[in-house]
């Protein structure tokens, strides 16, 4: 168990506490799934929130954004980017999103996305064919892919393979 996922256990283990069941996403979700290294640098983290995603206030974004706040301030984490809705704490890095863009955004209910229990600490994860969908349409976003320098592209193709049954 890699250093971030272990630092997003304890986080999710506080969410928990306050009713909240999180998204785990990005590349240590992929690494979660798969087991394959990604290089996860930060953990992406998505909760409830409006809809409208990066069209809605950056104050309005996330429910439970005060309650989310006190608990990474409980954790010695700083606000470094309310846009972003991220947080640092000198070692990780953490950012928050918004579960209820998935349907518009990657075709995907979620209703659909499996409840995982680590260590008595629960959260959603995507399946692979879930991860394939939201990695294709995160490629479509110019912004995401001139910032991650394509890397989902490497992702896209490993979760292809992964389907279709062929191995590394």
């Amino acid at each position: 168990m890699n250093n971030n996922f272990k630092e997003f256990l304890q986080i999710t283990k506080k969410l928990n506490e306050e009713g909240i069941i999180p998204l785990l996403i990005g590349s240590l979700g992929l690494e979660c799934l798969t087991k394959a290294n990604w290089d996860s640098g930060d953990i992406d983290i998505a909760v409830k929130g409006d809809p409208r995603g990066w069209a809605a206030p950056d104050e309005d974004r996330v429910h439970n954004w005060d309650t989310i706040c006190s608990i990474m301030e409980s954790m010695q984490y700083e606000m470094t980017d309310l846009h972003e809705h991220a947080f640092d704490d000198g070692i990780h890095e953490v950012q928050y999103g918004v579960i209820d863009t998935f349907p518009d955004f990657a075709g995907i209910a979620v209703n659909e996305l499996e409840e995982i229990c680590v260590d008595d600490v629960r959260f959603l994860l995507p399946d692979i064919e879930q991860y394939l969908k939201i990695y294709q349409s995160s490629y479509k976003d110019s912004y995401r892919a001139d910032r991650t320098n394509h890397k989902d592209l490497g992702k896209i193709e490993f979760l292809k393979n992964l389907i279709s049954g062929k191995r590394y």
